[in-house]
């Protein structure tokens, strides 16, 4: 389960049962607090928010203060690491000198399996929390302020004019509806007395399940460990990921060196257990073009996967590279992107340039997951696993990119760039190619097919030749980005200046 927050600190998305699914496609689960007859969302602009994580770990730490209120809540909140539970802890702070009466709202607004369409949400009598639903996926939310749970619950629609549950809550009381169908949200309360200057802590947890069974479960189990305890659990255990990391090999600035482990645990999060790496677990392009960056991008991966690998982290990139051994095609390329079940993602390359076909791939995507698993062992010395994958990935992949070449440069065919802008041949792609060349080479000798190795190794050379021959302009002194095909099919010179052309050192090309 993975659960993304915005600045705000609304959920905007909650993937379960895999990265591919997201249940908050387009919604926004907020917090609300009520105070003697005055309310605010904490995703109100009076609501001041120092919004971030707990240093060394994936525990969000943020501090929200409602001066009109008098309140201030620290919020520490994340996913369990074994189970599906996102657990959040909410100091609250009674500001004023005076007593009062504090209630706090917990917006849950799902569209699950994707869509908002056919979902249920219910208040359950048996664990006492309000559930949400559809088919076999199931949610349950719960809390305890104190030792008191739910205070009280609504479900609302929201579609078609109704406004949602959200109305509900700004005069402190809820409208106790048990259940509804369709589009729907839900609100729990939580309320206690607070003296002046007291402090209390909320937790809530949400249990993600495939039965219902499943999530009162896990909601026994945590009201018998303890959210608090829970919570305590996941913050060791990425203590605990992160402490077998090499050193720094360079005299690397404190801030810096915990700004690279915080990128490793980001890393982590945007991983699943099939191997996948996701580009982002982002929805913002919904808005522009109905779609989602939560795809595996084969190039995406492979250099996530090469940073993993020198991180120590070689027993999750495994899965990655055991990943593209699936879902590569019989001819030997990667597509584009891919689900996180390896089926193929939603594309704009196309399969036509003019009147003439066009293969919708960039060439790259393949070739740098062959120089990423080079990588890999020459880090961890893993024959075995090399062994693993050579017929179904190494050996493919590299035969693709021996064939897919002009017979007159010795140069890739025409593919798409790396930034998935125009058609061309370019020095990115080409110095890819040539490093995939190589390490399947490498990879094959070690394994003992001299045949292969040879024939790869030299396509490789002669790739490198045409890199230096084609693609290097001595007017200029540099290399060009590339050949763009005009609407002719013609190869057009592009000498823009192009951060791509760092794969000619990146990859060893040249020194």
């Amino acid at each position: 389960m993975l659960v993304a927050l915005d600045a705000a600190l609304r959920l905007r998305d909650l993937y379960f049962p895999q990265l591919s699914i997201n249940n908050a496609l387009g919604c926004k689960s907020s917090l609300g607090i009520w105070v003697q007859g005055n309310f605010a969302w904490l995703d109100h602009d009076e609501c001041f928010k120092n919004v971030g994580y707990k240093p060394g770990t994936l525990i969000g730490s943020s501090l929200v203060t409602i001066e009109r209120l008098g309140v201030s809540l620290t919020i520490e909140e994340g996913v369990h690491p074994r189970h599906n539970i996102y657990v959040r802890l909410l100091k609250i702070r009674n500001l004023s000198q005076a007593a009062r009466e504090i209630r706090v709202f917990v917006h849950n607004s799902f569209a699950i399996e994707g869509t908002d369409v056919g979902d249920t949400a219910f208040f359950d009598p048996d664990s006492k929390g309000m559930c949400h639903f559809k088919r076999r996926t199931h949610f349950l939310i719960n809390g305890r302020l104190g030792e008191e749970g739910i205070y009280q619950y609504t479900v609302h629609k929201r579609f078609g004019g109704f406004e949602g549950s959200r109305c509900d809550a700004e005069d402190g009381e809820l409208y106790r509806r048990p259940v509804d169908q369709g589009a729907v949200d839900s609100l729990i309360s939580f309320e206690a007395s607070f003296e002046p200057g007291g402090e209390k802590i909320l937790c809530t947890w949400l249990a993600a399940g495939r039965s219902l069974s499943e999530v009162r479960r896990l909601d026994s189990m945590v009201k018998q460990k303890s959210a608090v305890h829970l919570l305590h659990e996941t913050e060791v255990y990425w203590q605990n990921w992160l402490s077998g990391l090499p050193e720094p090999r360079c005299d690397l600035p404190p801030e810096l060196w915990s700004l690279f482990r915080f990128g490793l645990l980001i890393m982590r999060t945007q991983m699943n257990s099939g191997g996948a790496i996701l580009a982002s677990a982002d929805t913002d392009i919904m808005a522009t073009n109905r779609d989602h960056y939560a795809y595996m991008w084969p190039r995406d991966g492979a250099l996530a996967a090469s940073v993993l690998d020198k991180a120590g982290r070689g027993e999750i990139t495994r899965a990655f590279y055991q990943f593209c051994a699936r879902v590569i095609t019989e001819e030997g390329y990667l597509w584009h992107k891919y689900h996180c079940d390896g089926t193929r993602g939603s594309t704009w390359l196309s399969m036509v340039s003019g009147s003439r076909e066009q293969l919708p791939i960039q060439e790259d995507e393949t070739a740098l997951v062959i120089w990423a698993l080079w990588q890999h062992f020459k880090i961890y010395k893993d024959i075995d696993f090399i062994a693993s994958v050579y017929d179904s990935l190494i050996s493919p992949a590299a035969d693709f990119m021996t064939f897919f070449r002009d017979e007159k440069t010795r140069l890739p065919l025409p593919g798409y760039d790396l930034w998935e802008e125009r058609l061309g041949v370019f020095t990115y792609t080409a110095a890819a190619v040539t490093a995939g060349l190589q390490a399947a080479g490498q990879m094959a000798l070690l394994l003992g097919d001299e045949p292969a190795g040879t024939r790869w190794l030299t396509a490789a050379r002669e790739v490198k030749q045409a890199i230096q021959e084609y693609l290097y302009s001595a007017d200029a002194a540099r290399f060009i980005r590339g050949y763009i095909c005009d609407d002719r099919g013609d190869l057009v010179p592009d000498y823009t200046l192009d951060a791509s052309l760092y794969g000619i050192f990146g990859f060893g090309l040249l020194p």
